[in-house]
């Protein structure tokens, strides 16, 4: 049940990260440089949020 629990979490986890990451680099990208700005700050901000989905513990002691 527990093992459930992480794995779930972890899941959730990767989700908002990448996808926030992404989110916000094209957003910054389309807002300041137009097409291919949102297409490379969008790139930018999925690989920023792989690692940082892939490594928690940076962020959870930067808190």
């Amino acid at each position: 049940m527990l093992k459930r629990l992480i794995l779930i979490v972890q899941i959730i986890w990767t989700i908002v990260t990448v996808g926030g990451g992404t989110l916000f680099g094209v957003a910054y990208g389309w807002e300041t440089y137009g097409f291919g700005g949102a297409i490379g700050c969008g790139l930018l901000g999925f690989i920023i949020g792989a690692i940082i989905a892939a490594a928690p513990a940076v962020v959870l002691q930067g808190i």
